[in-house]
């Protein structure tokens, strides 16, 4: 699985447009295909300071895949915009991550990750 974007930066509020291309090696069913959108805060120095948004956007119900048989499935899903920007530092972090999900029925998940950088306006 592969993401395609226009870019990996973008602003509060903006709607990220993008497409979830899915190339299975073997055949298998999947129960759902999902697009995550995860904003992760993370405090090391208290214990209980993670802290986790998401927003989940199915893009497919129950499906049969095989291989050599590409699919792509075209997403959009807005970042919240009260939510936190991308940082880090030495004391916290804030990590944005866009997660392709293949669900599947008594079998573990397949996923593909990528993180994405998130920023109050539109850098230069």
């Amino acid at each position: 699985m592969v993401f395609v974007l226009p870019s990996d930066k973008f602003t509060l509020g903006e709607t990220i447009t993008g497409q979830l291309i899915v190339r299975p090696k073997i055949s298998f069913d999947a129960t759902e295909i999902r697009l995550e959108l995860v904003a992760q805060e993370y405090v090391p120095r208290d214990e209980g300071n993670t802290q986790g948004k998401e927003t989940k956007v199915k893009l497919a119900g129950k499906t049969k895949l095989a291989p050599g048989q590409d699919q792509i499935y075209p997403f959009s899903v807005a970042i919240p915009a009260n939510s936190p920007v991308s940082f880090k530092t030495g004391h916290s972090s804030v990590t944005w991550m866009l997660k392709g999900v293949l669900a599947r029925f008594m079998r573990g998940d397949t996923r593909v990750d990528g993180e994405i950088e998130v920023y109050s306006a539109r850098p230069a």
